[in-house]
Order: structure tokens, then sequence, then C-alpha cells
């Protein structure tokens, strides 16, 4: 395929989304020059009843991709959970105008938040035979079937973006390949993405119930090459911490409504700790100390 040619579309997919610039699928590539462009029209708008059917369907079948052994986080019960997040967070958005996001949009966002997951290796970062991203690989296998429902082209270019959006490199400045700079590291790039993003991070950090924070937090530990894993206590705290600071710069208003409560008190709790070894062993502080201990202890680094 010629490069030179595809690329006088760039300006028309960074409209989308920079994160579609970069076309991962041949066929949307294909379909892109076959159209001459991406056109905002067009479009497959379901009705509610038929896209929930459309989510249980490929629920089902997604659930024999996942050895739960080998996916302690990235499961089915993840993928519902950003699902149903997603929608909440859909719920409240508006435009500038007061308006919602069309149906032909948000139920392409809420297929994303089905989809960002699609045959996850278990591991952070790279499918170990293609050296894609999760990501990349999610977009790759996922946008047929969008293609075979029927998704128009413009579409199918949001949902690679959203996808992508969802990226969490948690690789070091010294860690990225020659020539990539911090900045190049995929990250969400619109509020849609930043809501699918968040939808996301807040199915493991967010929850209100501490022992499911922690054992959600040790199930993202457990999938970590033994070079990303906490070593300590200590250790795991300050990488906390660190997360957190990302995980409140990606709220979005909507996010706020819905979990700016815990994130401020959850946060304060792991700022605290991680800077005063007194008060872990406070009486109001046993509860968490106990769980850390009971479930994050067993999956630091060996």
């Amino acid at each position: 395929m010629d490069a030179v040619c595809f690329d006088k579309y760039e300006d028309a997919l960074r409209d989308i989304s920079p994160n579609a610039v970069n076309i991962v699928s041949p066929e949307l590539r294909q379909a892109i020059l076959d159209a001459d462009g991406v056109k905002d029209e067009g479009h497959l708008v379901m009705d509610d009843r038929k896209l929930d059917d459309l989510i249980e369907l490929n629920l089902k079948w997604m659930s024999d991709l996942y050895d739960d052994p080998a996916h302690p986080y990235h499961n089915i019960p993840h993928t519902r959970e950003v699902v149903e997040n997603t929608k909440k967070l859909l719920a409240l958005y508006e435009d500038e105008d007061g308006n919602p996001l069309p149906k032909h949009i948000s139920q392409v966002v809420i297929l994303a938040a089905l989809f960002h997951d699609l045959e996850h290796c278990g591991k952070t970062i790279k499918q170990a035979e293609s050296g894609l991203s999760n990501e990349q690989h999610a977009v790759l296998t996922a946008d047929g079937i969008l293609e075979a429902y029927g998704f128009s082209v413009w579409q199918r270019v949001l949902f690679q973006g959203l996808i992508i959006g969802t990226s969490f490199d948690d690789r070091t400045n010294e860690e990225l390949p020659e020539g990539m700079r911090p900045s190049d590291k995929p990250k969400p790039e619109t509020r849609l993405e930043e809501i699918v993003a968040i939808a996301d991070l807040a199915a493991g950090a967010l929850s209100e119930d501490l022992e499911e924070f922690m054992g959600k937090t040790a199930a993202v530990f457990a999938e970590k090459d033994n070079s990303k894993k906490p070593t300590s206590v200590q250790d795991w705290l300050n990488k906390m911490c660190g997360f957190w600071g990302y995980l409140r710069s990606r709220f979005t208003p909507e996010a706020e409504q819905v979990w700016g409560g815990i994130a401020d008190t959850r946060g304060a709790v792991l700022t605290l700790l991680k800077d005063d070894e007194g008060a872990r062993k406070a009486p109001e502080h046993a509860e968490f100390m106990r769980l850390v201990h009971e479930k994050i202890v067993p999956v630091l680094a060996a």
C-alpha cells in the first residue's frame, strides 16, 4: 500500500483523533483508500436493545479467550465493569451547548470499552508474537467485527482512537525505543478518549470497597514483569502515589461527578502513608495496612 498516497488523509484522521493517524487495520486502510477519505456519513445506529444484545453476545465468546490464572485482572469482569463505567460517564456527558452525545458516536464509545482489551496477552505493553501493544492488537482484531456489523469507516476510525487512548504506558524514559520521546507515548488525546481511559482506570482503582480495591491492585501487579513490580510496601506506596497523580490528571468533568470523592479520599490516605511510616501503625489505618500485607505483599517482586 502506497504510504505517500495514504498520507493525504492524515489531516482528516487527525481531526478525529491524533491516535487515528496510524491506522492499524489493513482492511480499514483499504476502506479509506476506496472511499478516498473519511466521510462523516453513513453511520450505523442500533436500537438500545440490539446494542445490549451485541455486548452480551461478544462477552460470551470473549470469555473463552481468557484463562483466569493467566489474566487475574484483564478478564471478563474487568471488561464488563469498564463498559458499565463508560455508560455512567456518557449519561452525564454534555457538549458545550448542553447536548448529549449523538448515538452514532456514543455507541462506538461503548463498543470501544467492550473491546479495549480484546485478546489481551495478560502482560502489560506488548503482545509477545507481533510486538504490537495490547491496544493495537485489540484494534486490529475488533475492527473486523465493527465492519461486519456495518459501522461506517468514520466510526471505525473513531473506534481505533478510543482504544489506543486507553494505553497506560509506564515505561521509563530509559526504556523507550531510540528516537521515541516521552511525549510520543500513547495516551488519550480527546475528551471521549479520556472518558474511556478513565472508565478503564476506575475499574481497578476506584472501587468503593477497600478490600476490592486491594484485590484488583494486587491483580494488576500480578500481571506485570518482576521489573515493574514493587519491591516493598514503601515502593508500592510510591508507585501508587505516582499512579494516582496520573489518574487524577485524566479526570473528566463526568468522572469528577462519579468518583471525585473516593479519588480524593483514597489519594490522601496513600500520600499520608507514603510520607509517614508512623501513620501506618495508627489505629485508623489498621484495616488498610492489614489488606496491604494480605493482598499486596504476596505479589511483590521476588
